[in-house]
């Protein structure tokens, strides 16, 4: 479900900015402030806090179980993100009932994939892997049991479906993956829901079922529609619509950046804003050297006219005086 893929992402967030600081910022005021930026209206049901409490309450085991089983990877040596994904990895596929192992893998799997580097999803798959083959048979027939009626609870409480005009539900059937456009979730009706359909020409046209796909990612565009409504949002996408996205679209259009070449969302974070900020500094520099040299002509226009004038009326004076002396002497002599 797309809440608790939200409540997992927020509660990486808050293990990263916790291990980040050395671990001496408090977890609430952490939690709080991921909320605040991220999800402010974002009713999790203490998921989040349950997940971060029993990452603290079991952390030298969970810390333990990757030492076992990524021995070549001494802990501190693991990127901060990688480290707390499995973490979270670990608690629910070893110390929850709550989640599903597989489930528990997928999504750590995902988190990594969205927020480390290149490899991030190949190294926590390989770790949660082995600890989950190393389960008891009967452990994990117990947990599939467990956890089959807590998720039908989840999804009766919030089911992740479309509703069509007619009141049909498009429940979500899979997951693909598409090069350009990342993860989407599919989601689609059935023929029997569809074949007698008042709509059905005008819905479908050729086709025999309601097909709808939307990215994984579609909370965090609801959340931030929602912030841009704002009066500070407005005042935002103003500000970036006017500063960073054209200096965005330059690169990507007419400069030829096509790829970030780093490990990490954080370097290519880094990456991008070295780029806009370098190509912010050279055009601030063109634009004041311009200015500066139309400036300076217009000074010089000035001072030439200025400097004419000043000329002018110092020879005029000269040549008075000496016509004055001449028509002297000469009235002297007569």
């Amino acid at each position: 479900m797309a809440n608790r893929h939200l409540s997992r992402t927020i509660a990486m967030q808050t293990l990263f900015v916790w291990d980040f600081n050395n671990r001496k910022k408090d977890i609430k005021e952490i939690i709080e402030e991921n909320f605040s930026n991220f999800a402010p209206d974002f009713d999790d049901g203490g998921f989040v806090e349950e997940l971060v409490s029993g990452v603290f309450k079991n952390i030298e085991a969970i810390d333990d179980y990757i030492k076992k089983y990524a021995p070549e990877w001494p802990i501190d040596q693991i990127t901060i993100i990688d480290r707390n994904v499995l973490r979270l990895g670990v608690y629910e596929l070893v110390f929850s009932e709550k989640i599903p192992p597989k489930v528990a893998i997928n999504e750590a799997i995902e988190v990594a994939k969205n927020f480390g580097g290149e490899s991030s999803g190949k190294f926590i798959n390989g770790v949660l892997g082995s600890i989950f083959n190393d389960m008891p048979e009967e452990e994990k027939n117990k947990r599939e049991k467990l956890s089959i009626k807590k998720i039908d609870e989840d999804t009766n409480k919030e089911e992740d479906c479309y509703v069509c005009s007619q009141g049909k539900k498009l429940p979500f059937k899979k997951y693909i993956d598409r090069k350009c456009n990342g993860k989407n979730k599919v989601y689609y009706s059935s023929r029997i829901d569809c074949k007698d359909c008042p709509q059905k020409t005008k819905c479908l046209g050729k086709m025999k079922i309601k097909y709808l796909m939307d990215t994984v990612d579609k909370p965090y565009y609801d959340q931030m529609y929602e912030r841009v409504k704002t009066k500070k949002g407005k005042q935002m996408k103003t500000l970036r619509s006017s500063t960073v996205e054209p200096v965005l679209g330059t690169l990507l259009h007419f400069l030829g950046m096509r790829k970030v070449y780093t490990k990490g969302i954080k370097l290519a974070n880094k990456h991008v804003l070295m780029a806009s900020t370098a190509y912010n500094i050279k055009k601030l520099l063109k634009f004041k050297g311009v200015n500066y040299a139309q400036s300076g002509i217009k000074k010089l226009e000035k001072a030439h006219k200025c400097l004419n004038n000043q000329l002018f009326d110092f020879f005029l004076t000269k040549i008075t005086c000496f016509l004055a002396q001449l028509k002297g002497q000469s009235l002297f002599i007569a």
